[in-house]
Parts: structure tokens; sequence; C-alpha cells
């Protein structure tokens, strides 16, 4: 039959079902994805004890602690150092400053007393 139409639009046919699925197979898988959507979550299955990744997670909380808490003793001794270089800076600068004045006060005793060997010359 080369020139039959499909089962969907044959007049007085019943329609042919286009899945493979039997109406009990639809029924069964139905049936179970209501039973799965009732079930506890895997996580919630597996919490606690029982969880066979319970021991990987504890450790992997204790390692992120200890990282933690290392990154924490870094960012102390960090702001510790910066805090000494800044001081450090300022008394290099306090110093400089000590300097220069010292400095302008004796070109200015020199230049006076340049001035009074010229006065006495």
């Amino acid at each position: 039959p080369v020139n039959t139409p499909p089962p969907s639009q044959r007049k007085g046919s019943v329609q042919r079902r286009e899945s493979a699925l039997s109406p009990g197979d639809m029924s069964a898988i139905t049936n179970l994805a209501s039973q799965l959507s009732k079930a506890t979550t895997p996580v919630a299955a597996f919490s606690g004890p029982s969880d066979p990744m319970h021991d990987v997670r504890l450790e992997t909380v204790r390692y992120e602690k200890a990282t933690i808490a290392s990154k924490l003793d870094v960012a102390e001794k960090t702001a510790a150092l910066a805090q000494a270089e800044r001081d450090a800076a300022d008394a290099k600068m306090a110093a400089a400053r000590t300097e220069v004045a010292m400095l302008e006060n004796l070109l200015a005793a020199y230049e006076r007393a340049e001035s009074k060997m010229k006065d006495m010359a």
C-alpha cells in the first residue's frame, strides 16, 4: 500500500499509538516516578555516621579550618610587618628631616664664619 495514509488520518480507524510503551508500562513508570518523588533525597538519606562520605567530609572541614587558621596567622603577621615597615619609614623620615635641619644649620654656620673671615681680611 504505497498511497495508504498514516493511521491518524484514516477515516473510521482506531488511532494507533506512536509509542512502544504499553498502557501498563506507562502506569508502572508513573507509579515509580510517584514513589521516587516521595522518597528522601540522597543527601538526607546519607547524613551522619552512616554516610559513606562522612569521614571524608569531616576531614575536609578540619583541613579547611586549619587552612583558614593558617591564613589568619599569615594575615596578622603581614599586618604587623606592614606596621613595622610603616614605623621604620616614619623613623627614617624623622631622621632625614633632622639631618636636613642640622645640615641647613651647619651650612648657615659656615656661611656666617666665611662672612666674618672676609670682614677680617
